[in-house]
């Protein structure tokens, strides 16, 4: 391999491994950064759909409005909208509300899941059940944070634990406790006989990691871009102002090497520029200095010897 070749190897390749390497470990800090913010909004999502649940449970005795249907429905035959008019009075469904809302402008898709749904939409999957059961074995946690690699998607979720003092045993509670007295709660579903702190399901918060759907993915997308933009722009110009330097490097030692070829041929006419301080220039000097020597002597050789 040629010295030029050596030196360009020299030169450029740490710049493009560093390169590389810059731009490879920004984007990989840049994504964690994008998911963990991410994931601080969804956690102030569901926060505040918590705080709805402990404020609707203040504004209204359950108990109370329980008796009141009961009273003026002892047939057990209500109507739609007084329905509707129990269930925003239940802390529960007051934060299934505050998740659903705008949660298509929000990039998000809002989801409850449990073991025992009422709703068979909200029946939960293999995977939910595993993390229902993750709650109910520590009392504790309350987060889990799942990467769903399948559907590239975040997900964050938080249990729904019944709470006696809020009211939710009136109709999850025991089945003899029944309003009607036939094991059903007050809008004549089966009471699930769970007690205060059980676990009734998931709240889950899901947020696309793709960068097409997802603003903050998107944002973190255009950074990685403007770093490699950036990176290559620098690259390009330490590849011009190290190329310059290169050049003369080789056409200097190309003048040395013709030199040194000439002076091996017999040939003495070359005269290299000493100008400079480098220590090419001092080799230069060197190589004249070596010339006029093996000239003088040659010229010493030729005069005639007398005896």
């Amino acid at each position: 391999m040629k010295f030029g070749t050596k030196l360009i190897l020299i030169v450029f390749l740490p710049i493009v491994i560093s390169t590389i390497t810059a731009v490879y470990v920004s984007s990989t800090r840049l994504k964690e950064q994008g998911v963990q913010t991410l994931e601080k909004k969804t956690q102030t999502i569901l926060t505040r759909m918590e705080a709805i649940r402990t404020y609707v449970a203040t504004q209204f005795n359950i108990k109370e409005e329980i008796q009141e249907v009961v009273s003026n429905y002892p047939d057990g035959v209500i109507p739609d909208f007084e329905k509707k008019a129990m269930l925003k009075k239940v802390p529960i469904f007051a934060s299934m509300a505050v998740g659903e809302t705008d949660a298509e402008k929000d990039n998000y898709v809002f989801r409850i899941a449990s073991k025992r749904a009422r709703n068979e939409k909200n029946n939960a999957s293999q995977l939910e059940i595993d993390f229902i059961e993750e709650f109910e074995q520590n009392d504790t946690l309350n987060t889990i944070t799942y990467t769903n690699k399948n559907t590239n998607e975040l997900w964050v979720m938080r249990p729904v634990r019944l709470s006696k003092e809020q009211g939710c045993l009136n109709c999850h509670g025991a089945p003899d406790t029944s309003p009607w007295g036939n094991g059903k709660d007050v809008l004549g579903y089966g009471m699930e006989n769970y007690k205060d702190g059980d676990v009734e399901g998931l709240f889950i918060i899901k947020s696309s990691l793709n960068a097409n759907t997802n603003e903050v993915q998107a944002n973190i997308r255009t950074a990685i871009w403007e770093i490699i933009l950036i990176m290559l722009a620098v690259l390009v110009a330490v590849i011009v102002v190290s190329g310059f330097f290169i050049k003369k490097t080789n056409n200097k030692i190309s003048r040395i090497v013709k030199a040194n070829k000439k002076i091996a041929n017999g040939d003495l006419s070359e005269v290299l520029p000493e100008t400079g301080t480098d220590e090419f220039s001092d080799i230069f000097r060197n190589l004249n200095t070596m010339s006029d020597s093996l000239k003088s002597v040659i010229k010493q050789s030729m005069k005639p010897l007398h005896y």
